[in-house]
């Protein structure tokens, strides 16, 4: 008997090992094929953002990408940040049950409701005042339809996330976003057209995201759930959404309500101050520096969620042998987006006035923008760290853990919007160190819960130097920042010198150099780790 019962665990282990390695291998590849179709995606963007600002003022340009956006923000965020990660705390022995795929896309669909319910709220709340102009008015409605539109695709993408068919979803996103950014520059160019073209463009992208979905499910032979809702049988009972599913799903929509002020809070302040100008500053920096967390933070943030969670759900019915696993994945994540992170410190400031020049011209430069994206450099590392930290938590949390989660991040979120009003009077910049505060509270938070999770499961705590880059790899970046900055104000600071800032280039691609360079001297152990969870490394 006692060898019988050996058997049947030696057998479990391995199955539960296989299911592991498998989840592993399609993360990695999902991160890496989501990373270079969002890579493609956003340099599209990037360049028609540049064509529209060059054309566009800061006033025209700051309603369109802080105002106008902020309306499909906050229809989404219900969606992206409390259904989306509610339906994705699945067990990895129930990725492929069809039952359990049914429920998650009834839960997400009928998710859509309200939020076009707020679509329609914001819209009106936005077109209320008096003396509204006709642009502006229109804009508002067309980016209303879009975000309604955009909702009735999140259940497909749900759907394709637990399928773990990350290739769709690049794929969708990717032709969504080029048929964009064609109808922008159709707009513009055209018809002169410059706030509305923004609006034509966001229905474009969402009426393309649903189409894309829908054809791809639609022509499915055998499709593993039914596009319209049905009851499931579990435990004896019909259910549209499964018990469990069902009461994480308020504690993670609470939870989106205060990542919503952390993500949205300085362009919920700006919307009300409504000064166009300082808006179209703001926008400008912002997406300007967040396009590496868009590229980079973003897709492994949603990766690193996903894996948490199946490997935390598993924990609950199986051994702890994923236990190293993950703190091994959480380490390699946090060590490679601090990497990230120095390239911003240490470059970051010293090129700000030069880059805006160069894409904007004196229109722009001649702003506050150089020194408020010389600030958004490093607001960048705590987005990074803070992205991946909170993904741990709010994928291995229990519904205890999640409540106390939400207390905590209410109340660092009301301390966030209560210093962005006392630094407004400092522009951009007095925004920017609030959210750094922010961001530093919510990742100490995070961290305090990461070390009592691996004490409860595995008996031990988090050891700094796993989770940091080296000190030397510190120091050669201190060193470059210094080096840089030198240059900068001997070769480049009035921009009126080619020769001068082509030297002050030259440079940086020098430091940079010495910089990877540090990397693959001092950081052994990281590039190790990442070619063996990239599968490439097979003696693991």
């Amino acid at each position: 008997i006692n060898a019988e019962n050996m058997g049947r665990s030696s057998t479990k282990m391995k199955t539960e090992s296989t299911d592991s390695a498998r989840l592993l291998l399609a993360a990695a590849k999902g991160a890496s094929y989501l990373m270079g179709t969002q890579a493609l995606s956003k340099v599209l963007q990037f360049g028609l953002n540049i064509t529209v600002a060059r054309s566009a003022g800061p006033e025209v340009y700051g309603l369109a990408t802080v105002e106008l956006q902020l309306l499909v923000t906050l229809t989404l965020f219900l969606s992206h940040e409390g259904i989306r990660r509610a339906c994705q705390r699945q067990a990895v022995q129930k990725i492929d049950t069809n039952d359990d795929l049914q429920t998650t896309y009834n839960l997400a669909l009928f998710s859509s409701l309200p939020s076009m319910g707020i679509a329609v709220g914001i819209a009106y709340l936005f077109t209320w005042r008096e003396n509204i102009h006709d642009d502006y008015l229109i804009s508002v409605w067309i980016f209303a339809c879009a975000a309604v539109i955009e909702v009735l695709s999140e259940p497909l993408l749900i759907l394709a996330i637990n399928q773990l068919q990350f290739k769709l979803r690049g794929f969708c996103e990717w032709a969504a976003m080029l048929s964009r950014c064609v109808v922008v520059l159709v707009c513009v160019k055209g018809f002169g057209s410059s706030l509305k073209a923004f609006a034509w463009g966001q229905l474009t992208y969402a009426v393309v995201l649903l189409t894309a979905y829908l054809a791809h499910f639609f022509k499915q032979q055998k499709r593993p759930i039914r596009l319209f809702p049905r009851q499931v049988q579990m435990d004896g009972t019909l259910w549209w959404v499964g018990q469990e599913r069902q009461a994480l799903v308020w504690s993670y929509c609470l939870t989106a309500g205060g990542k919503l002020f952390l993500s949205q809070g300085e362009n919920l302040v700006l919307t009300a101050y409504r000064n166009p100008e300082l808006m179209g500053v703001y926008a400008l920096v912002s997406n300007l520096g967040s396009i590496v967390a868009r590229l980079l933070f973003q897709p492994l943030e949603e990766t690193a969620f996903t894996l948490f969670s199946k490997f935390g759900s598993s924990l609950s019915t199986s051994s702890a042998s994923v236990v190293p696993t993950m703190y091994r994945v959480l380490a390699v994540l946090c060590r490679t987006l601090g990497l990230v992170s120095f390239v911003f410190l240490g470059w970051g400031p010293n090129y700000s006035g030069l880059l805006i020049h160069l894409l904007w011209g004196n229109k722009w430069s001649e702003t506050n923008a150089p020194t408020v994206l010389s600030v958004y450099c490093v607001f960048v590392g705590f987005m990074a760290l803070n992205g991946v930290t909170e993904a741990f938590v709010q994928a291995t949390a229990d519904k205890t853990q999640l409540l106390t989660t939400q207390l905590y991040l209410a109340a660092f979120s009301g301390l966030y919007i209560c210093i962005s009003i006392a630094l407004l009077p400092y522009g951009a910049v007095g925004l920017i160190l609030a959210n750094c505060l922010n961001m530093g509270l919510r990742i100490l938070y995070s961290v305090r819960f990461i070390r009592g999770y691996f004490m409860k499961h595995s008996e031990c705590g988090l050891s700094l130097s796993d989770f940091v880059p080296s000190l030397r790899t510190f120091a050669v970046t201190a060193v470059c920042f210094g080096v840089t900055k030198m240059s900068n104000s001997m070769l480049c600071a009035a921009l009126g010198s080619l020769a001068g800032c082509a030297v002050h280039v030259a440079v940086g691609c020098a430091c940079l150099t010495a910089y990877a360079a540090s990397v693959f001297f001092f950081e052994k152990t990281l590039l190790r780790d990442l070619r063996q969870l990239r599968g490439k490394d097979r003696t693991e």
